[in-house]
């Protein structure tokens, strides 16, 4: 479902007022104060952050926020500078101060301009403000990830129903959130939100121990919160409020989570040390998420050196997949584009540089078939109208700068990237943060969990390590698909070759990336990158004449009505590598598992029972895998990086659980068993 932005203006105190609710978002006498005193001073926020810095487990893991409401953003402003102002003291004193988490739901966003003018009267935020405006997020609905202060503050932004978004956050069972802010309009004005559903959330996603407080003293509201376990007290209400509520969840009840077939395991092991067994952007990228973190990484990789197979290549385009329906696929490849250019920009920024060029990406409709597909698609009106552009042959050919008289869907923050060098400032960066060790020629032969549930690692060189959890981020290796638990998967290896062309006097003018069955990109040291050829269950890498050939005639084909594709010539200077992929064309991304042993927890699944009459899965302990990128692991590998550390440490996933659905490595398993094709 599209997301609907907010119907607001300002009324004459300067404002903002929700037109659908008839309410103001916050106090015109002192918004900032009442949130500084209902939220922060009664979640005893500064006391709590002060306290954790004398806790010092192995992994910290960051103080967690869940917020009702996004509105103006101000109570995440207002915790955020008050945030900055204890940590630095506390880290002047020498202290460890824990990180900031802060989960916000919003079904009617404001718009990026809009939360610039709510903060006019305090000039002091005006800074937390511009870097919210910076990375402020499209309007499409799920997570919208954003880091800040150097990972120091991460704002998950949820776009959509609270009804429909708080029992899709993923959640181990001991809980994710330390304090609840309860904001949103009043409940006369909001009686939707304000509902027992909402208090049940509170419960399942707070810890034991985990606090709230709110503006309002309604007793309804006391009573469905009291109802749904939570230990509830009035307090002094803000300014002329004469009372609110606040309280704490005590005693945090068992339950089991909806599809436990689904249920996301996280690492079991105190230890920070992770080995991760892979050498291209799936590895790298998730190596620098846990080192983010907090663990210690060891990376093995079976080349002489990084990014050596189908992360090699010199140019990649950058870009979503979208289809005309906001379906899960969708919006799993939207959510990932998005999340991977403000990485990529933030990685850059922090000075870990990489060839690339955010020039745009031109998709072309070469066909009356595809003019037709992507009008449908437009005029769905599925997608944010800032997410792509639908342009005319003559505006095509303007943008890309050279001939190309096609209607083409344009995605202005594409472009193309070099993974070798973007892999090498990940490890860069990785290294400028923790401690991460990286071993070569070192091909895994077999893995074994030990009593400890330590892992056994035997290599092809006669070495064996142990580790206490173990990522294997291998793509399509042929070894590696037939290890155990992997080789229950349904992995495919996809050969795909690429040219290298040299830049002509007819192709040196393209200034954007062209698609079609396959792609073209501007040149880079004069040359540019042509691809690719899609060869199922193959795993030479040897470059071939007819597959030289084939991509020529390709680009020929797709753009016959124009000459300069006619001159493209190579000297055979391509590259052949061998992508892994899925059934599904979705990655594969949480716990391995037994297969066996699952299939005999949930052989009655096609029976229908209710979800609570079916076990919790059982997967491998400390066992994960990220692997099946295909051929948009650059848009994919960051998030999904993210989501598996995050997993592994117990910490909020950016990703809801309908998505995260499609990603299980057990997917495959669980549909068979529910139609009983298994």
């Amino acid at each position: 479902m599209a997301v609907t932005s907010a119907k607001i203006h300002f009324n004459d105190k300067g404002v903002p007022v929700a037109e659908d609710f008839d309410d103001v978002y916050f106090s015109a006498e002192s918004g900032w104060e009442e949130s500084l005193y209902v939220f922060i001073k009664n979640n005893q926020l500064p006391e709590r952050w002060l306290k954790d810095t004398e806790n010092k487990p192995s992994i910290p893991k960051p103080f967690v926020i869940a917020e009702t409401g996004f509105g103006s953003g101000l109570n995440f402003i207002a915790t955020w500078e008050l945030y900055d102002r204890v940590r630095q003291q506390a880290e002047n004193q020498g202290k460890t101060f824990p990180k900031l988490h802060f989960i916000s739901v919003e079904k009617f966003p404001m718009s990026a301009g809009e939360i610039a003018k709510t903060s006019q009267p305090w000039p002091e935020l005006q800074a937390y403000v511009d870097e919210l405006v910076s990375q402020y997020p499209k309007l499409y609905p799920g997570c919208h990830r954003l880091s800040f202060d150097n990972g120091n503050i991460t704002l998950d932004l949820w776009f959509g129903d609270i009804e429909d978004v708080l029992p899709n956050i993923q959640s181990p069972i001991e809980g994710i959130v330390d304090a609840w802010f309860l904001d949103g309009f009043a409940p006369d004005k909001n009686p939707q939100m304000w509902q027992p559903s909402l208090y049940e959330q509170v419960v399942r996603l707070g810890k034991a121990g985990s606090t709230f407080s709110t503006f309002t003293a309604a007793g309804q509201v006391r009573r469905d919160m009291k109802a749904a376990g939570l230990d509830v007290e009035k307090r002094k209400g803000f300014g002329r409020k004469r009372e609110m509520l606040a309280g704490y969840l005590s005693e945090k009840p068992t339950s089991k989570p909806p599809k436990p077939w689904f249920y996301r395991s996280p690492n079991t092991s105190n230890s920070k040390n992770i080995a991760i067994v892979g050498g291209g952007i799936a590895a790298t990228s998730t190596a620098l998420a846990l080192i983010r973190k907090g663990y210690s990484v060891t990376l093995y990789c079976q080349d002489e050196s990084l990014a050596t197979r189908a992360s090699g290549n010199r140019q990649a385009g950058f870009y979503p997949q979208l289809q005309a329906d906001m379906n899960a696929q969708s919006l799993i490849y939207l959510h990932c584009f998005h999340y991977a250019s403000r990485y990529y920009q933030a990685l850059n920024n922090q000075g870990f540089e990489f060839a690339h060029d955010w020039c745009g990406v031109n998709i072309l409709a070469f066909t009356p078939e595809l003019q037709n597909r992507y009008q449908n698609l437009v005029s769905k009106n599925q997608w944010p109208q800032d997410t792509f552009e639908w342009l005319s042959p003559e505006q095509t050919a303007e943008k890309a700068a050279i001939d190309l008289p096609y209607w083409s869907l344009y995605f202005s923050e594409g472009g193309w990237l070099n993974p070798p060098e973007l892999i090498q400032a990940q490890i860069n960066a990785a290294k400028s943060v923790g401690e991460l060790d990286t071993f070569y020629h070192h091909k895994l032969e077999s893995y074994q969990q030990l009593a400890n549930n330590e892992w056994k690692l035997v290599w092809n060189n006669g070495e064996t390590t142990t580790a206490d959890a173990l990522v294997i981020a291998t793509g399509a290796d042929e070894q590696a698909m037939r290890l155990p638990n992997l080789v229950d998967l349904p992995l495919l290896a996809v050969r795909g070759q690429v040219e290298h062309l040299t830049t002509s006097e007819s192709t040196a003018s393209l200034k954007t990336v062209v698609c079609h069955k396959g792609y073209f990109t501007p040149t880079l040291n004069n040359r540019h990158t042509l691809g690719s050829t899609y060869v199922k269950n193959e795993h030479c890498e040897k470059v071939r004449i007819e597959e030289t050939q084939k991509n020529l005639q390709t680009q020929i084909k797709a753009m016959n009505d124009v000459n300069w594709p006619t001159s493209l010539q190579s000297d055979q200077q391509g590259r052949a590598s061998i992508r892994c992929t899925t059934p599904d064309h979705l990655p594969i991304m949480g716990n391995l598992f037994n297969y066996q042993h699952q299939k005999r927890q949930f052989e009655d699944l096609y029976k229908a029972l209710p979800d609570d009459r079916y076990p919790l899965a059982k997967p491998e302990k400390n066992l994960f895998v990220l692997t099946g990128l295909g051929s948009r692991g650059l848009c994919t590998a960051p998030l999904l990086a993210e989501a598996i550390a995050c997993q592994i440490s117990g910490q909020p996933l950016p990703l809801n659980n309908k998505l995260l659905e499609h990603l299980n490595p057990n997917r495959f398993l669980i549909r068979d068993l529910i139609r009983r094709q298994n």
